[in-house]
């Protein structure tokens, strides 16, 4: 009570506005990746209606050009991103970013949107959710199991997020080898094609959009966690493979990379040199904060965003108030 009787009260004396005028040098990066529906672009309009009011949208290509040349940005600026290449993207969220003129850079995983592969981590979620059995035991390595109960949806979906978490920590062969063995395991099949929740963009709604001014970059062709790549080469195809992929479809120049999954360890001093090496201009992180003049333009940090967050949550993270402001890495 008392909590929620306080945050009333530092809303209604404009704390929202301190906030913004205490961070208005920071840039802050919109972080999105889902809008699953109708409902969810309902609420995207009145994000879209606050951040006209209270920010200063700006695409990343302004963002690199304006800090390498030593100029300033707007008092609080803002960006937004939408990892991965869903086709709710198309469907739902571009026309309401474009209605209220926000511009948004998209980043895609090729491979997904050629039809090579879906996401391995909406492998797992679907592997789980039509499981065949009520318990499995899942080995990640000798020694290191677990046995996971699936007699209910919030059983099946945690040991989903556990396999998942497990996943992203593996060398990247290990990673590919246990969501090969998981059908097996759970007795169930895992389509070849992403079901309909799970659907890509379409190349030709990522040319009709960059026409519209959509920015589009690489977020690797298929997805994996760069710092468990063994191989250069790999690790160079999967950065450089999929921004000439995007060129190619788009006919436009792919300069702003997305680091999968994207904490510190998921990245690694080979893939930002990689990244470096290669000229982008500018590289997404999920860490969470505001950047300011001077930063890593190749780390930038960025706020997680969702079309279900409450209203008032959904300010407070943009004001400031819960993105942590620490080193990246």
């Amino acid at each position: 009570m008392l909590k929620a009787f306080a945050r009333e009260a530092f809303h209604s004396a404009g704390g929202l506005h301190l906030a913004r005028a205490l961070t208005r040098k920071g840039l802050r990066i919109l972080m999105y990746h889902r809008f699953p529906g109708v409902r969810s672009r309902a609420i995207l309009e009145s994000c879209c209606a606050h951040i006209r009011k209270y920010y200063h949208p700006v695409s990343l290509t302004e963002v690199a050009r304006s800090w390498r040349e030593d100029m300033s940005l707007p008092p609080n600026a803002l960006a937004v991103t939408v990892d991965d290449g869903y086709r709710d993207f198309y469907e739902f969220a571009e026309p309401v970013f474009a209605s209220y003129g926000i511009p948004v850079t998209v980043y895609l995983v090729t491979d997904f949107l050629d039809g090579r592969c879906w996401l391995w981590a909406d492998q797992i979620r679907y592997a789980f959710k039509h499981a065949g059995v009520k318990t499995a035991e899942i080995v990640f390595s000798p020694g290191n199991s677990i046995v996971v109960r699936l007699e209910s949806l919030e059983e099946r979906e945690w040991a989903a997020k556990a396999v998942r978490e497990a996943a992203k920590r593996m060398p990247d062969e290990d990673r590919v080898r246990l969501i090969a063995e998981l059908p097996r395991l759970l007795k169930t099949t895992i389509p070849e094609e992403p079901p309909p929740e799970y659907a890509p963009l379409a190349w030709e709604s990522v040319r009709e959009m960059a026409a519209r001014g959509v920015e589009f970059g690489p977020h690797t062709r298929t997805h994996p966690i760069l710092s468990r790549i063994g191989d250069d080469e790999r690790l160079r195809d999967e950065i450089d493979g999929s921004r000439r992929r995007i060129e190619e479809e788009t006919g436009r120049p792919a300069i702003h990379f997305c680091y999968p999954n994207g904490r510190c360890e998921d990245v690694g001093d080979r893939a930002l040199e990689r990244v470096r090496e290669s000229s982008f201009q500018t590289g997404v992180v999920t860490v969470e904060g505001l950047n300011y003049p001077g930063c890593n333009l190749l780390m930038l940090k960025r706020i997680p965003a969702d079309p279900t967050y409450p209203s008032r949550f959904f300010q407070e993270y943009l004001a400031g108030l819960r993105a942590g402001n620490g080193s990246v890495c």
